[in-house]
């Protein structure tokens, strides 16, 4: 029983540690954001894409980190590395106008993240019982939610009252209490038993991906997802804001918190409650149609409030596939590979996203805002078509948790 508080005490401290770290970095990519639209409005498109670029450059070729580097330890250097890159770009913000040089440290941010984010998605199989897997998806997702809504309000709210400096001062704080929280973490063992080079980890991932057709089915699943959700969100309803309702930016803002406001609805209460009612791949299923059809009704839609449910709808649609699609994928997977099949996956789901991009701004320069959703909101919808093509998949999402454990070894995906 001891035993048993401790491990969940643990994940609490690690699920904070990540909290605070997620909450600082949204804020500082504000803070960010306003000194460069300040100082050097056309270099951020630049600054932008070359982010995306190098986080996708860490997922495709530091993957396998995570399965051979103890968790507190890299999570504890990645921590200090980021304070470190923070006080320097505010070391920056403070003796200068903004420098395309000042890039470095930003870049290093980026890559950071691409490393740590298939480790901290790889623990909590390992830190809490198979029983309780879900409920811990379910609370991180939570936690994300109220991160990004956080991030958002804070981010902006600091910049507004105290400027930029004691924005960056805070996201430093928040670091060192992140650090602080990951100290208190007693973190699972990593089995490390391989002797292989790193070069070698690394083709392994990606030869493991290419040999489990439900790890590879998922992949393509999730780049089309994120091919149309992702662009929609970021540059479509911008978009919609400007162009169809007419409204200010505080819509803009009101409407994206309404997608994070969805995603912490549908932790706490949806997903839960859908579980008991469908199985897990039925689910998945309709999880995309729901969001798939939300995305193509703003086609439509022509009133800023429907649009706000439409995207809370979205939002429940989007965590609520998330946590059903995670929870025996991540059992299924063996634990040491666990990290590098997470990563070698977000390099498909990351590697999308631009392509969606220039997908989603050709349609809106050619045809408009509104047929161009149109056509994002059919994209998602071959995904079903795909996962009910995958050999295994309604077998492993229909199974129970303890069938669930080792699945891909049990059917010889993996050796």
């Amino acid at each position: 029983m001891f035993k048993q508080a401790l491990i969940q005490k643990d994940f609490f401290n690690f699920r904070i540690s990540e909290f605070l770290n997620i909450l600082s970095i949204n804020v500082v990519m504000i803070a960010i954001t306003w000194w460069i639209l300040q100082d050097a409005p056309s270099s951020l498109p630049l600054v932008l894409s070359l982010s995306a670029g190098f986080r996708i450059l860490s997922y495709a070729l530091l993957n396998f980190l995570g399965d051979s580097v103890p968790y507190k330890k890299i999570l504890l250097i990645t921590k200090f590395i980021n304070l470190a890159f923070v006080v320097l770009i505010m070391i920056f913000f403070s003796t200068s106008k903004f420098s395309i040089y000042y890039i470095l440290p930003i870049l290093g941010m980026s890559i950071i993240e691409g490393i740590t984010m298939p480790i901290v998605m790889s623990i909590p199989p390992k830190m809490v019982a198979k029983e309780q897997l879900g409920s811990a998806m379910r609370f991180e997702g939570m936690l994300q939610s109220l991160s990004f809504i956080l991030g958002k309000v804070m981010g902006g709210a600091i910049i507004g009252i105290l400027g930029i400096l004691l924005s960056f001062i805070s996201t430093v704080v928040g670091f060192i209490i992140s650090i602080i929280f990951c100290t208190m973490t007693k973190f699972p063992a990593i089995n490390n038993s391989e002797k292989e080079k790193w070069h070698k980890k690394l083709l392994n991932g990606y030869t493991m991906l290419i040999k489990n057709p439900i790890e590879l089915g998922m992949a393509c699943t999730l780049t089309l997802v994120n091919f149309s959700f992702t662009p929609f969100i970021l540059l479509g309803i911008p978009l919609l804001v400007k162009d169809v309702f007419h409204a200010s930016a505080l819509y803009l803002g009101i409407l994206e918190a309404s997608i994070a406001v969805g995603i912490f609805f549908g932790s706490a209460f949806t997903a839960k409650f859908l579980a008991k009612k469908f199985s897990d791949d039925i689910l998945c299923t309709f999880c995309i149609i729901i969001a798939a059809f939300c995305l193509a009704l703003h086609s439509v839609i022509e009133n800023v409030w429907v649009s706000l449910f439409c995207l809370f709808i979205l939002g429940q649609a989007m965590i609520t596939f998330n946590i059903t699609s995670n929870t025996k994928r991540m059992l299924a997977m063996p634990e040491n590979y666990r990290s590098r099949l997470i990563g070698c996956t977000k390099l498909f789901i990351e590697g999308g996203i631009p392509l969606g991009f220039l997908a989603l701004g050709f349609l809106v320069e050619r045809f408009g805002i509104k047929t161009a959703l149109i056509v994002f909101g059919c994209i998602p919808l071959l995904t079903p078509f795909i996962l009910y093509k995958v050999p295994n998949f309604k077998k492993l999402m229909r199974s129970e948790l303890k069938d669930a454990d080792n699945f891909y070894i049990k059917h010889g995906y993996v050796s």
